[in-house]
């Protein structure tokens, strides 16, 4: 779990996210962090959440954007949200660093996804964007924050799989 004040950095990136209020400062309402995106970090693909909305505010820099068929990018002091449901993404590929603060809410579990999330890209083991398809499927069955690949067919994401039965190993294995 992240505590207020908890910075993660990756070396390889550049990347830096600092928990400016989590869950358990906020009764569960939200969990805002500082991120300062590269252009060689984060360019994840585009998804949608089911029951959460992200809420950006640019400090410096421009992110781009796109949001549903919207695509475009936002600058410094510029506010919008991501509300559930939208496919989106959003990334920075300015040479600039760019720097948002960004607001889950509700928070769900959504801190434990951004640490593993970072973890994985510490290690290089983002593919194209994408965490390890096994933990995809891990916080799908399991997580309370649902986030799905937009690309997917809506019936398949919410369908039981074989591949489910998989669960229990990448629980143990990590």
């Amino acid at each position: 779990m992240a505590t207020k004040g908890q910075v993660l950095y990756n070396e390889k990136t550049r990347e830096k996210i600092e928990f400016v209020e989590t869950s358990s400062t906020t009764n569960g309402e939200r969990t805002t962090i500082i991120w300062t995106m590269t252009k060689e970090g984060s360019n994840p693909v585009e998804h949608l959440h089911k029951n959460f909305d992200e809420h950006f505010e640019i400090l410096t820099g421009k992110m781009s954007f796109s949001l549903g068929k919207e695509k475009g990018f936002k600058t410094k002091g510029e506010k919008f949200t991501f509300p559930s449901g939208v496919p989106h993404r959003h990334w920075n590929e300015q040479v600039e660093d760019l720097v948002v603060k960004q607001t889950i809410s509700p928070a769900f579990d959504m801190e434990d996804v951004i640490t593993t999330l970072f973890q994985f890209a510490a290690e290089g083991k983002m593919q194209g964007g994408n965490p390890p398809l096994l933990q995809v499927m891990y916080w799908l069955k399991y997580g309370k924050s649902k986030t799905y690949l937009a690309a997917i067919p809506v019936q398949s994401k919410f369908s039981w799989h074989p591949s489910w039965g998989l669960l229990p190993i990448c629980w143990v294995i990590g």
